[in-house]
């Protein structure tokens, strides 16, 4: 007889505790069942149950029968590892001899019965593992035959699926295919030969045998257009409507056309008048051994897009479904293209109906792009009416109709009702266009009207010629900087400039201008000798050869001056005022002596003329730099003489000593750091290999002392 659960119970309540340690098993088999009572440690665990097939089931003391394995009867689980004891078979044993003649020929007589390891539980596992992979299997193959079930119900496809798309997706198009050279034309039209002359590539014309119009092809012998299709049918059992969604390609070649589809998903749609729980259906093509199936998984990541809708199915399809009243038929039938489907699943807004009806057709298709369940595009979701539902007065429904504007022009239509400013139909088309979100430009609304923006801007990108994103930024900007620079924005030329790149461009350098001189009084309340270091080393340092000139600047300002115009380190930085004013090295200008004060190249240079660096623009080293180091070999051969010669010079020769010693221990400190160079042109380098590598390009007999 068949023992109950409450019978198995028993039986394990009955048994006596096992004078033995670790994990021990007590076992009985019941009508093609083993039946092992746990304990761990002499402690009661639980009982655990098993079929011959594999099937199993467990109950721990205290706790619920389950479907666990047998390791839920023990603190672990094998995915992370077994404790020691399971390892063990002198800690994983039965009872006594009867429990082990009961239990081992009922393992060997189940199905995936696995014989590898004599350890009690891990044959116990093999089997569970072997027993759950064919559940799986099992359950994969059930579904597949309920898939491909449904798959093989389909209805078939409209007999004038192909004819109805070529008049509403390719717009009933017809062409004509010739060659430059030659008077014979194909039309697809007729599908016969015509003779005419004096046809032009892309011309429109009419097939003189069907009256149709034609387009002249003649740099193609053919051409190839898609279009995205959905069908909604009735399926055969009455209970189910299916949307299927298909690409149809259309071939126009020659005097034919031919046209083929593909269908990528199937949607079921229950007909109980209640329910939009729908099932989704895709089709795999291509697999790994190259077959096509059908699957509830989108394996293929197929997006519902924009398509049309095939219209003289719609109506007996969608009866009994939650989506008969949307007035899917009515898009349909004129021929729109929209997302559908995004549409259905917002199913319970009725604003819908009201949308096609009205003829909205712009509108519904910006949202049925980004519709989706309990949202539909900003519309009110308890509108009663049309009116309520695009939250418009009746004259402006009327004029979004016959705008047939999108959800933009429907945004800015209602900015203007809000306000009590009418916008003129062009101010209404730019902002829709350009501003869909209609907050853009709300910072200039307290000093100008809508319409005045519109017209500013629009005036603006003309004379400018800067894209309009562009163009707000520096708008916005600007008038930031005129607040701060209390300039007064009540009037007109300064919150609406006549050139806004250009006024920008003037409170920019005004900025720039300002917070240079903050810097220039911070540099030099810090630095003090700076200044009188540049005015000491003037005569020494500063050459011309009528072609080239190096200029000593005459303190910070013009230092931060010549960083910010080529845009590099130098004046952005402290370590270079503090060289200065430490005397050990100086920052020089090199420049062209046809624009002594056009900034050409920065050099940092010790005493004595030895260069450390040299930067143009972006801190890069220039396409010109071999006519710059010609320059300077010339300017270090007479530096050289003056420092023998002049009053100073001495003193300059013994500076370049301790100037060359910090210079070694600065690479060297750099060496053991390992400093990596972030960005620009030289990222991912070394700092202290480009620092030695421009010493020694300008310094080459002092190569030797540079490492």
């Amino acid at each position: 007889m068949r023992m109950t659960r409450a019978q198995i119970e028993e039986w394990y309540t009955e048994q006596k505790r096992p004078n033995l340690g670790g994990i021990v098993f007590r076992a009985i088999q019941n009508e093609g069942r083993l039946i092992l009572g746990a304990w761990k440690s002499k402690a009661r665990v639980g009982i655990y149950v098993l079929s011959e097939n594999g099937r199993h089931a467990v109950k721990r003391v205290g706790g619920e029968w389950s479907t666990g394995g047998i390791y839920t009867l023990f603190d672990w689980h094998p995915w992370y590892g077994l404790p020691r004891e399971a390892y063990d078979e002198k800690h994983v044993r039965f009872a006594n001899q009867t429990s082990c003649d009961t239990a081992i020929p009922f393992l060997q007589s189940c199905k995936n019965a696995w014989s590898g390891d004599s350890n009690i539980i891990r044959w116990i596992l093999h089997i569970e593992e072997a027993f759950g992979e064919s559940c799986r299997r099992t359950r994969e193959i059930n579904k597949q035959k309920r898939i491909d079930a449904v798959i093989d119900a389909l209805p078939p496809l409209p007999e004038d699926l192909y004819a109805w798309a070529h008049e509403t997706a390719f717009d009933g198009a017809h062409y004509m295919f010739g060659t430059k050279n030659c008077d014979i034309y194909y039309c697809t039209a007729c599908g016969k030969k015509h003779v005419k002359k004096h046809l032009r590539d892309r011309e429109q014309t009419v097939c003189a045998r069907t009256g149709k119009p034609v387009k002249v092809e003649k740099r193609t012998d053919a051409i190839v257009r898609e279009c995205h299709v959905q069908v909604i049918q009735n399926m055969p059992d009455g209970k189910n409507a299916v949307a299927r969604h298909l690409t149809l390609w259309q071939t126009w070649k020659r005097s034919n056309i031919t046209q083929k589809h593909g269908e990528q998903m199937v949607i079921l749609l229950p007909k109980d008048g209640k329910s939009s729980a729908s099932k989704w259906y895709y089709h795999v093509r291509g697999g790994y051994l190259g077959n096509e199936f059908w699957t509830d998984s989108n394996l293929a990541n197929y997006r519902v897009r924009r398509e049309y809708c095939y219209p003289h199915t719609v109506v007996e399809g969608l009866r009994d479904t939650v989506y008969s009243r949307l007035g899917l038929e009515i898009a349909a039938a004129r021929g729109w293209e929209l997302q559908y489907n995004n549409l259905m699943m917002a199913w319970t807004q009725g604003q819908i109906e009201y949308l096609i009806k009205g003829g909205f057709y712009q509108l519904l298709r910006d949202i049925s792009d980004t519709a989706r369940p309990g949202y539909l595009g900003g519309l009110c979701s308890v509108g009663k009416n049309v009116q309520e539902a695009l939250m418009l007065s009746g004259q402006g429904v009327a004029r979004l109709r016959a705008a047939d504007g999108g959800l933009g022009y429907l945004r800015w239509l209602r900015k203007s009702e809000e306000s009590g400013e009418r916008f003129s139909e062009e101010v209404l088309v730019w902002l829709g266009k350009h501003f869909p979100y209609g907050s853009e430009i709300d910072f200039a609304t307290q000093h100008m009207s809508y319409t005045r923006i519109v017209n500013y801007l629009s005036s603006q990108m003309k004379k400018s010629r800067l894209p309009l994103i562009n163009l707000l930024h520096k708008w916005r900007d600007y008038l930031n900087m005129a607040k701060k620079f209390k300039l007064d924005l009540s009037r007109e030329s300064v919150y609406r400039p006549k050139d806004l790149a250009a006024a920008h461009a003037e409170l920019t350098e005004i900025l720039n201008a300002k917070r240079d001189e903050l810097e220039r009084e911070r540099i030099e309340s810090e630095y003090p000798a700076v200044a009188p270091t540049c005015e000491r080393i003037k005569a020494l340092y500063e050459w011309s050869d009528g072609t080239h000139a190096v200029v000593v600047p005459s303190g910070a300002g013009e230092i931060m001056r010549e960083g910010r115009l080529l845009s590099h380190c130098v004046g952005t930085t402290d370590r270079y005022f503090d060289r200065i004013a430490e005397g050990e090295s100086y920052i020089l200008f090199l420049r062209k002596c046809k624009d002594v004060t056009a900034p050409w190249y920065t050099m940092e240079v010790e005493p004595g003329g030895a260069v450390r660096q040299l930067r143009t623009y972006g801190d890069d080293e220039g396409k010109d730099r071999a006519e710059a180091k010609k320059a300077l070999i010339g300017w270090r051969a007479e530096i050289a003489k003056r420092l023998r010669r002049e009053k100073g010079g001495k003193l300059e020769l013994r500076a370049a000593e301790t100037s060359r010693e910090k210079r070694l221990a600065e690479f060297e400190e750099l060496r053991r750091g390992g400093n990596v160079i972030r960005n620009g042109r030289l990222a991912g380098q070394l700092l202290v290999e480009v620092l030695e590598a421009d010493f020694r390009e300008f310094n080459e007999e002092d190569a030797a002392c540079a490492v």
